[in-house]
């Protein structure tokens, strides 16, 4: 996998995670709304696991396994 590649998987990531904690403290300004707040964090760890590292880890595992079939 290129280097530029994980770079931005990784800042894509961190934007991800960014939009989540704001959200976050947007719905919790002044109230206590657990509900709100779970739902909001399951649907960022649900974006951030499937647009982020499961495609990650599709690259990752196609190099490793051209590494092996090139030795």
């Amino acid at each position: 996998m290129e280097k530029n590649k994980a770079a931005y998987f990784i800042l894509i990531s961190a934007a991800v995670w960014g939009a989540v904690i704001i959200a976050s403290s947007i719905i919790l300004k002044g109230t206590p709304y657990r509900i709100q707040m779970f739902n909001i964090l399951l649907g960022g760890i649900a974006v951030h696991m499937l647009f982020i590292w499961v495609p990650l880890g599709n690259q990752l595992r196609k190099k490793d396994k051209e590494e092996t079939e090139t030795n």
